[in-house]
């Protein structure tokens, strides 16, 4: 398993990387995404969201917006709640 990012100028998308696992899906990893860190650059604040079973993001509803990227990217590796990691 691996972590990957994919950035933009609005922001952070995370995601998880898994290995074929069967020779039916081809060589190729899949990518799950886990969260995504919107940033708005008007009020220099991030805000944390959430992936749905069909990668939809929803707001994270225990974390507010904040001006600190680092506590959101806490917030993912406590997962807590279990929405994150599972």
């Amino acid at each position: 398993m691996r972590v990957e990012v994919d950035e933009t100028p609005r922001g952070l998308t995370i995601f998880d990387c898994r290995p074929p696992w069967s020779d039916m899906i081809g060589p190729d990893w899949t990518r799950t995404p886990i969260a995504r860190l919107g940033y708005v650059k008007s009020r220099n604040e991030w805000t944390l969201y959430w992936a749905d079973r069909n990668s939809k993001f929803q707001r994270y509803w225990d974390a507010e917006p904040t001006p600190h990227v680092g506590e959101l990217l806490d917030e993912i590796d406590a997962d807590r709640s279990c929405i994150f990691w599972g």
